[in-house]
């Protein structure tokens, strides 16, 4: 690289060889150096003329010497001009020579110093470039800067924090309502947007942040937009600290996380609260219960927890509907909201079941007063429509510590204690008990048993003949299951049905039930036993099933057994439920010539209301009727007008529980039509029932 030195010798060389050049320049003039030439040519040779002819006619009077030294004297004259044209020529030329020379020398440096000046010029061109590409940078970097700035989602911001400058990008401004010139450049600005339950946890943990020296700064809180709303922001950024450890600046982003919290907010209500009613739902109450009996261990006191449930609820839904049923628990939850405040709790469990936290008992007194004002706020008509309810809970109660230390110990003996009470008399409220779990695990192990029974077939169709009163010949006959346990033995209907019925296992063995007396009755026909009919008690949790109709065709298809052949016994309790439904099916099942008897008739509370409405074929007499014929003349009359009741609507008579002869004596008089009882028959296992069919049907 060329100093300022060299360039000072180099112009200074250059201004010594200019002053040279002017010189010679006024030295080295062709027209004076021509007309000198000619001048003193011209005198030269005028002298010459003038004074050597003169001088020679002085001289030399011979006119031949004359002659020869004329001739002499021109050569001389040549000779003499020569030399001083020499001379002149030669110092001229000498001149131009130095002027060639200096020409040439300064040509030389002029050349070397072009090249120096072309390096230079080459270098600082290079280092223009230089310059214009780091400019050049420069500008993409603040243009790629105020796009990343202007097309980020997130705010940028820089805290100066020696002279407390605060700067944050004009767009973020603009995403909080504000123009770019109301709001300053400064911290306390930005500190007056935030929301007051925010502000000085967001100061603390910059100043924490700062004084850890390390990582990277964040936090949430939410800012204030122009319109008052506020939007949460996710503010995030990192220091720089000088030499003595001191943070200098701090620079980083905002970026708007409102959408995240609201659906986190979203998230967390459907993942803890109820839809419907808006209660805190299972999963809160777990959480906040362990809270509570934290707090109660620690400071020595009992908390209640109540399980309770809407009597009848699903008679709201199969009547009015599922927004009835919708309706009336939140109308529920409301009230139990309104009344129940904190620190006690009120959570919807599922369905029509709740749960109640009471903190702070002491006894039982207590516990039974807050659980009947509760009984009484809920027991307030409810109305929809027209129409009013009155509404009816069962409550188990369990208590911390005494029957539980945890929650779901809590739970499990709450809703034993209101099981206890569902099954006893509803409407009420029941403290638990451990003889309520033995309960509970007796039903559990019915259930494993009964599932057991199921899969490794332990049950058994017996048969009871049915008898023509009128003939004394079978013509129908009675399938009635019976569980043998490989351990208990003989298990009573009367014991599992009802559990099956409320576990759901009954749909199972109905069809079992179905598929074995239908596969019988195929056998029988196949012996010759063509005309019996097989009676099959039909549960009640089956009558409303939506596929029972189709499901019991198919079976009588598959043993390809007339709907004729078979009698369908249902009971009162069947249909009461739900009536309309009910009668619905059993027209469906008539239509398909499939005999209807009512079964167990006369123990209803009001089967005679029924019995026109009903699409039945046959009224089964109950043997409690039965029983008394010997000794009550009351219960002779009772049952001698059913007989004449049910043959003026159409039906026959089927009398159960003949055990005597006067019994049967009777009913033949009054005109019942067909008997059923230990007289004729036990029931009997299938290979017992032949010889009886050989007898009663020849």
């Amino acid at each position: 690289m060329v100093d300022k030195k060299n360039l000072k010798e180099i112009d200074h060389k250059l201004q010594h060889q200019l002053g040279d050049f002017l010189r010679l320049r006024k030295n080295v003039n062709p027209r004076m150096e021509a007309l000198r030439i000619f001048i003193i040519y011209l005198l030269v040779g005028g002298l010459w003329i003038l004074l050597s002819d003169k001088v020679l006619a002085i001289l030399v009077e011979d006119p031949e010497i004359f002659k020869a030294i004329q001739l002499y004297k021109g050569w001389l004259y040549v000779l003499i001009t020569g030399v001083i044209f020499y001379f002149i020529i030669s110092n001229r030329m000498m001149l131009f020579k130095m002027a060639i020379d200096e020409v040439f020398h300064g040509y030389e440096e002029l050349s070397a110093t072009h090249e120096e000046l072309t390096a230079m010029d080459e270098e600082l061109m290079q280092q223009y470039k230089e310059i214009q590409k780091h400019r050049d940078a420069l500008m993409i970097s603040d243009q790629r800067y105020q796009l990343a700035v202007e097309g980020a989602n997130d705010g940028i911001w820089d805290w100066d924090l020696q002279t407390g400058e605060y700067f944050f990008s004009l767009k973020y401004k603009s995403t909080f309502g504000y123009e770019g010139q109301e709001l300053k450049d400064d911290l306390e600005t930005w500190q007056q947007l935030f929301h007051p339950d925010d502000r000085q946890k967001a100061l603390d943990a910059v100043e924490a942040y700062l004084n850890s020296k390390k990582g990277i700064y964040e936090n949430t809180y939410r800012v204030r937009r122009k319109d008052g709303g506020y939007l949460w922001i996710l503010s995030r950024g990192k220091a720089v600290w000088d030499r003595e450890g001191k943070a200098i600046r701090i620079a980083g982003s905002h970026t708007d996380i409102t959408e995240r919290i609201n659906m986190e907010e979203r998230l967390h209500a459907l993942a803890y609260f109820d839809p419907l009613t808006k209660l805190p739902n299972r999963i809160m109450l777990q959480e906040e219960v362990s809270k509570k009996i934290k707090e109660a261990e620690e400071n020595n006191k009992k908390l209640a927890f109540l399980n309770f449930d809407v009597d009848n609820f699903k008679n709201i839904n199969d009547t009015m509907g599922h927004k009835a049923g919708d309706k009336l628990i939140q109308f529920i939850a409301n009230t139990l909201a309104y009344y129940i405040k904190p620190p006690n709790l009120v959570a919807r469990l599922g369905g029509d079941e709740f749960a109640i936290v009471l903190m702070d008992i002491k006894d039982n007194e207590e516990i039974i007063l807050q659980v009947n004002k509760i009984k009484d706020y809920l027991r307030k008509p409810w109305s929809l429509g027209e129409l009013e309810f009155f509404i009816s809970v069962s409550i188990g109660i369990a208590i911390y510590p005494n029957h539980g230390t945890d929650v779901a110990e809590l739970m499990q003996n709450a809703d034993t204690a209101m099981s206890h009470m569902k099954a006893n008399q509803k409407d009420g409220f029941c403290i638990y008990m451990s003889d309520m779990r033995k309960k509970t695990w007796e039903y559990v192990h019915m259930s494993n048993q009964l599932r057991y029974a199921i899969n490794n077939q332990e049950f058994q169709l017996y048969y009871q003949p049915q008898i023509d009163l009128s003939t004394d010949k079978i013509i129908g006959i009675e399938a009635l299951i019976r569980w043998i346990h490989p351990e208990k033995g003989f298990i009573s209907p009367m014991e599992f049905i009802p559990f099956a019925e409320e576990t759901g296992y009954i749909g199972e063995i109905e069809e079992w039930v179905l598929k074995t007396a239908c596969k019988q009755k195929k056998l029988w026909k196949e012996n010759g036993y063509d005309d019996i009919k097989i009676s099959i008690n039909l549960s009640s949790k089956m009558l409303t099933q939506p596929n029972l109709v189709p499901n019991i065709r198919k079976i009588l298809e598959m043993y390809y057994i007339k709907c004729g052949d078979i009698e369908l016994e249902i009971t009162e309790t069947a249909v009461i439920d739900n009536l309309e439904k009910a009668i619905e099916v059993l027209h469906q099942l008539r239509e398909f010539a499939i005999t209807i008897a009512l079964d167990d008739f006369g123990t209803g509370y009001s089967s005679l209301t029924y019995l026109q409405k009903l699409p039945i074929d046959i009224l089964k007499v109950d043997r409690g009727f039965i029983s008394n014929i010997d000794t009550e003349e009351e219960e002779c009359y009772i049952l001698k007008t059913v007989i004449d009741l049910a043959h003026n609507l159409g039906l026959k008579v089927v009398a159960e529980g003949i055990e005597t002869k006067e019994q049967l004596d009777f009913l033949k008089r009054n005109g019942c039509d067909i008997g059923q009882g230990y007289y004729f028959s036990k029931p009997v296992p299938v290979e017992d029932i032949e010889s009886l069919l050989k007898e009663k049907t020849q």
